[in-house]
């Protein structure tokens, strides 16, 4: 079992992508992040973070929203 682990995303704006490790997609909140294990795209079947990013031209510093 790993250990909860403090990602920074100092000086990031909500909503930008601060990683993509470990199974989760990390987005930046108003305070602090948000881990993403499984997501739901509109009109779409859930799906795993790991699936999402495999079909999805993403990457970290990207942001949500724009």
């Amino acid at each position: 079992s790993a250990a909860p682990r403090r990602i920074d995303g100092a000086g990031a704006e909500p909503g930008t992508i601060i990683g993509m490790e470990g199974g989760a997609l990390t987005v930046k909140c108003g305070a602090g992040a948000l881990q993403i294990l499984e997501l739901q795209l509109e009109s779409k079947k859930r799906m795993s973070a790991p699936d999402f990013l495999k079909g999805c031209r993403i990457k970290t510093g990207d942001r949500f929203g724009q």
